[in-house]
């Protein structure tokens, strides 16, 4: 499993400075997971699909700190556009590992109801 770094400032910021609504971001992260989405789009070379995803895992990712994941999503998302195949091929396990490793953060911090 990758080692997850939060940048809990950042995130704080977007969160108007409010932990328990960062909190929520955190559960809400991991309660969206496309991670079955995303390996689907791409196995299935559906790259319209899998750009839309991993488009979204940038912004969402960046909100919550997990700016290692929205660096990953940005270069993957670029590659797609750009129609760079290999380079999609080149990121994908590396960044669904990343992916995968700050889900289970998130669910880690979610609180117990």
């Amino acid at each position: 499993m990758k080692q997850v770094v939060m940048d809990h400032e950042s995130a704080l910021a977007y969160c108007a400075g409010n932990e328990d609504f960062l909190q929520e971001m955190f559960a809400m992260y991991a309660d969206k997971n496309c991670l079955d989405k995303i390996r689907q789009a791409y196995a299935k070379e559906d790259w319209e699909n899998y750009r839309i995803l991993v488009h979204s895992l940038k912004s969402t990712s960046r909100t919550i700190g997990a700016n290692d994941m929205a660096d990953a999503a940005t270069r993957l998302d670029a590659a797609v556009k750009a129609g760079d195949i290999g380079q999609v091929r080149a990121l994908h396990d590396d960044t669904m590992e990343l992916y995968e490793a700050v889900i289970e953060w998130c669910r880690a911090k979610k609180p117990v109801s």
